[in-house]
C-alpha cells in the first residue's frame, strides 16, 4: 500500500541576487509563498522574490535534516546539476547510449531527434521505438536521456499508441549522489499515476496523484501536440501532468535555429511554464521548447534522423 504519512522535501530556491538557499518543508507551495513574503527566514527576507529550483522527497523529518546538510555542503555548481532534475518536460542530454541499445539489440527506431540543450551545456536525445509488447499489451517505446556535467536520466516510457498517454514510465538517474530508480504506473481510467522511488533496492517513498483528466506525460505532450490534424492560432487543449496546463497555438512565425529558418507554429501555455515552436512541415519536428522558472532552460533542434535501421 502507498505510504499515506506526510512526506518531507528538501528544496532549493535561488534569490533575487542569484544566491541558492536549501532549506526543508513539509508543505512546499506554503514554505516558498513564506519565502517570496519575507517570512521565510533571515537568509531570504532581503532577497525576494525567490525562484523555487528544485525539490526531493524524503519520508521523515530526520531524513530531511540529513538531506538538508549534506546539500548544503555542496559547492554551487553540483547544487545546479541537482536542479537539472526538474527540467519538467524532462528536459534531458544524451551521451550514445540509446542509440548503441538500438543496434545491440537490432530494434529499429523509428524517429531520433537531437537538441542542444541550456544551461549548463549538452545535448538531449529523444528516441521512439515503435510498438512493443508491455504485459501482453501493444504499447509504444519511447526513451528520453539527459547527461548534464555527470549527471544521467534515462526515462523509458511506454505509451498508448492512439493517444501518447502514458501506462508506464522507468526512470534511472546517476550521478555523483548515486543511483535512484523511479516507476510511475497510470491508471488512464481513474486519472491516477502512483510513483514509486527506489534507491537501490530500498523503496524510498510511494505516492499516487490524481488529476481531474487523462494524465499526460510532459516529454510525450509535444510530441501529442504535432498530431493534431487540424493547427490553427487559436487551437487549444488542456493537458494533466498531473497538474493542469492549458495548451494554446499562439501564432504561426518565422524563427532561426543554427542559421537555418523554419516557419513554426509556436505554443504557448497557461500558467506561463513553456512555450514550444513545432515545424510546420511534416513531420512537425518540435523545433524548441523554452521553459520558465530559475534556469529558464531550452532545448534547441540540432539533428533530426526518420530512422535507425540495423
Amino acid at each position: 500500500m502507498p505510504n499515506r504519512q506526510m512526506p518531507w522535501h528538501v528544496y532549493i530556491i535561488q534569490c533575487k541576487d542569484s544566491k541558492l538557499y536549501t532549506g526543508i518543508t513539509n508543505n512546499l507551495q506554503r514554505r516558498i509563498k513564506a519565502h517570496n513574503s519575507g517570512n521565510g527566514g533571515r537568509f531570504t527576507s532581503c532577497r525576494t522574490p525567490v525562484k523555487f529550483l528544485y525539490s526531493e522527497e524524503v519520508l521523515n523529518r530526520p531524513e530531511a535534516l540529513k538531506r538538508e546538510a549534506a546539500i548544503k555542503r555542496l559547492p554551487r555548481i553540483k547544487k545546479l546539476e541537482l536542479t537539472m532534475r526538474v527540467f519538467f518536460l524532462a528536459l534531458f542530454l544524451f551521451s550514445g547510449a540509446v542509440g548503441a541499445a538500438c543496434a545491440e539489440t537490432g530494434t529499429a527506431a523509428l524517429e531520433r531527434i537531437v537538441y542542444k540543450t541550456k544551461p549548463l551545456g549538452g545535448r538531449a536525445e529523444y528516441t521512439d521505438l515503435g510498438p512493443v509488447d508491455l504485459g501482453g499489451r501493444k504499447v509504444n517505446k519511447s526513451i528520453f536521456h539527459t547527461l548534464v556535467l555527470g549527471f544521467a536520466d534515462t526515462e523509458t516510457i511506454y505509451s498508448l499508441q492512439e493517444n501518447l498517454l502514458p501506462v508506464r514510465v522507468e526512470r534511472d538517474i546517476r550521478g555523483w549522489i548515486g543511483r535512484e530508480h523511479i516507476v510511475e504506473v497510470y491508471d488512464q481510467d481513474n486519472f491516477t499515476v502512483t510513483i514509486t522511488k527506489y534507491k537501490g533496492k530500498k523503496k524510498i517513498s510511494e505516492r499516487v496523484y490524481k488529476a481531474e483528466g487523462p494524465i499526460h506525460n510532459a516529454v510525450l505532450m509535444m510530441f501529442y501536440v504535432r498530431r493534431a490534424s487540424v493547427l490553427n492560432p487559436g487551437w487549444r487543449k488542456v493537458f494533466y501532468l498531473p497538474d493542469k496546463f492549458e495548451i494554446t497555438l499562439s501564432s504561426v512565425e518565422k524563427i532561426k535555429i543554427f542559421g537555418k529558418s523554419y516557419m513554426a507554429y509556436h505554443f504557448t501555455s497557461q500558467p506561463d511554464k513553456f512555450e514550444i515552436w513545432i515545424n510546420k512541415d511534416e513531420p512537425h519536428i518540435p523545433l524548441l521548447l523554452e521553459g520558465r522558472g530559475g534556469l529558464n532552460y531550452k532545448l534547441t533542434l540540432k539533428e533530426y534522423h526518420p530512422a535507425i535501421v540495423k
